[in-house]
């Protein structure tokens, strides 16, 4: 995929492109995850191309951070260093159960959202299970400008003064999407904002068609409900982008 924009330090194009690369570490070597015994590490991101060196290095050090967000120890190692750790970590564990029944797993999908001459916005889901009841998996996202590699954040798109109109529009979105009157309680409902009112989450991207926020699990709903994905279309925002 190639993206033009124009940058700040530069009149003419520049061409941003990237291509889909692969992670895949297994235990026992070979196996497949479609294997009932395989524990696996498996990560797609993109290679890219057309950034400036500094700016990329920022963007892969926010990525490898981001794939283990829960995970403190890991933080801001390199993904297949993350990879080799992952399956140590399991054949440890073997090693001091034997008779150990269950498998790891670790899944990670980074996807770029958005191309632009003022943000790329990446998205970064991962899910893993390392024993117990369930596993765990979460989004993130990773918004900066491509020329400078500084953070974009919603100031930088929408006008000063943007908190309240960009507030109302996504809870009006909000509750068409789950068919809930103006007048509904969130908390009966199964959403838990507090003061029963409801709170953007600071977790947030960039797509072509509009900013996407992304409640976790845990977040807002309780696990068995999964996690809560709002879009608010660009269309909607009206003047306030800037």
């Amino acid at each position: 995929m190639v993206v033009s924009c124009k940058t700040q330090r530069e009149e003419k194009p520049q061409d941003i492109s990237f291509e889909q690369k692969t992670i895949n570490t297994a235990y026992p070597e070979g196996c497949k995850s479609s294997d009932s015994t395989c524990t696996y590490f498996h990560v797609s991101y993109p290679q890219f191309a057309g950034l400036d060196s500094a700016v990329l290095r920022k963007l892969t050090a926010m990525i490898d951070t981001s794939l283990v967000w829960d995970n403190k120890e890991e933080r801001g190692k390199p993904m297949r260093q993350q990879a080799t750790e992952f399956i140590a970590s399991y054949i440890e564990v073997r090693n001091t159960i034997p008779d150990l029944n269950e498998v790891w797993y670790y899944t990670g999908d980074v996807t770029p959202q958005r191309i632009d001459d003022k943000v790329l916005s990446v998205a970064i889901h991962g899910e893993y299970y390392t024993g117990g009841a369930h596993g765990s998996e979460g989004k993130h996202f990773i918004n900066i400008n491509p020329s400078t590699g500084a953070v974009v954040a919603l100031g930088d798109i929408l006008k000063d003064n943007y908190e309240q109109q960009l507030t109302l529009q996504a809870e009006k979105n909000f509750r068409e999407k789950y068919k809930l009157s103006s007048t509904a309680s969130l908390q009966e409902n199964g959403f838990d904002f507090p003061d029963d009112a409801f709170q953007l989450t600071d977790n947030y991207g960039f797509t072509d068609e509009g900013i996407v926020f992304y409640y976790n699990n845990y977040e807002i709903a309780a696990y068995v409900n999964g996690p809560t994905e709002l879009v608010v279309p660009y269309q909607s925002l009206g003047e306030l982008l800037r």
